[in-house]
């Protein structure tokens, strides 16, 4: 994905991550946490935590977490290094950490969802939906949410 990149998902977390065993769940994980130059993605401490320094593994990125139990659109754009995260399309703001350029090139481990990688653990109490991974910073200010991806539905 390089340096300019959006991730985003439906997400409706059961409890709050502090709740977790070991003190994390994994939302999107490319070869564990400590792993640089890949896709790390989850809630801990009560905060929504991603990498952003790429050649530093253990610098995160911390916003505080969306609330449990309510589906929560979670997008998060990467433009060259200009980091912004929002919540239902109304940007967040960032209460740790350093932004860096959250370059991801690690294109060799699998991307897991709603887990750390093995053996991490870290399996996410609640449910995630329409996950899509952009290799463009699709957002810049507050938007409308999508609720379909530009997916057919079809019912009988």
């Amino acid at each position: 994905m390089g340096t300019t990149w959006t991730i985003e998902f439906w997400l409706n977390a059961n409890a709050a991550s502090s709740t977790a065993g070991g003190g994390i769940w994994g939302l999107l994980n490319q070869g564990g946490w400590s792993t640089t130059n890949s896709v790390v993605v989850a809630l801990t401490d009560n905060k929504l935590a991603f990498l952003s320094v790429a050649n530093n593994a253990n610098d995160d990125v911390r916003y505080t977490e969306p609330t449990p139990g309510l589906w929560t659109h979670v997008a998060i754009a990467n433009d060259a290094g200009t980091q912004k995260v929002f919540y239902n399309g109304f940007e967040q703001t960032r209460v740790s950490g350093n932004v860096g350029t959250a370059s991801y090139t690690n294109g060799t481990d699998p991307l897991r969802i709603g887990r750390l990688s093995p053996p991490n653990g870290g399996t996410l109490n609640g449910k995630m939906a329409m996950v899509r991974i952009s290799n463009t910073a699709k957002y810049a200010a507050a938007f409308t949410p999508t609720v379909t991806y530009g997916c057919l539905l079809y019912t009988s």
